[in-house]
């Protein structure tokens, strides 16, 4: 049975039930270790978790000693996960401050940000321009825009993010962006293309995807890191 596909805010109302605040599966586990693999020193950052969702990596980049971090998400239902870590190292302390809002606007000071980070939410944006250049906006110069996405080529081959609820089946909304289209959007913002991962379902995410070998081979995820160029 086909999925029902929802809007961003109406999906992620839905998900948020029983969504953790960390990776809980291999497609999300595989984004991880590609995202890590790429993320700069956070030592003493001002860091900004974009899209943050459950808190995921608000929580990885306190732990990795960012100096202050700050979490944005659409979904007051999802920030109202951010308390919940299952690290049991947590309780009582402040992870970070969160805000609700969404891009394209950001409720910050320009050059606010040392590292701005976004796992898997760039396809929620239709106009990719108009998103990176308030990235761009709310970066210093030579800061760190890190982030995740749906691999285009696994979105036009069919799959979609999808989640159950109460055993029916949805699909959250996407935007299928080309890799060209991502070059284009970093460079007219001022950002610089410095990493990329790709992890191979099959190779990279062991596990099944979604329960079908039929994409195995395929990229699961494209994983890019941009700096902002120290210029005027």
């Amino acid at each position: 049975m086909t999925p029902r596909e929802l809007d961003v805010a109406s999906a992620y109302a839905m998900w948020a039930r029983e969504y953790p605040p960390f990776a809980h599966n291999a497609f999300m586990r595989a984004e991880e270790r590609s995202l890590l693999e790429l993320l700069p020193d956070a030592r003493d950052c001002i860091a900004l978790d974009l899209a943050c969702g459950s808190g995921r990596y608000a929580r990885i980049l306190r732990e990795r000693g960012a100096a202050k971090v700050f979490g944005l998400d659409l979904s007051t239902e999802m920030l109202a996960k951010t308390n919940t870590c299952p690290c049991g190292r947590c309780e009582g302390k402040r992870m970070a401050s969160f805000v609700q809002s969404n891009l394209p606007q950001l409720p910050f000071t320009n050059y606010s940000f040392d590292l701005i980070v976004c796992g898997l939410a760039i396809g929620h944006i239709e106009k990719l321009a108009p998103a990176f250049g308030e990235i761009a906006r709310v970066l210093k110069r030579g800061g760190t825009f890190l982030y995740s996405d749906f691999h285009p080529r696994l979105a036009l081959a069919g799959a979609r993010r999808e989640f159950s609820v109460n055993g029916s089946r949805f699909a959250v909304k996407h935007f299928t962006h080309r890799y060209a289209d991502h070059v284009a959007a970093l460079r007219s913002a001022g950002l610089q293309i410095t990493g990329v991962r790709e992890p191979i379902i099959g190779t990279d995410i062991q596990e099944n995807f979604s329960g079908d070998s039929k994409w195995s081979g395929l990229p699961g995820v494209l994983v890019i890191r941009a700096e902002k160029l120290n210029v005027a």
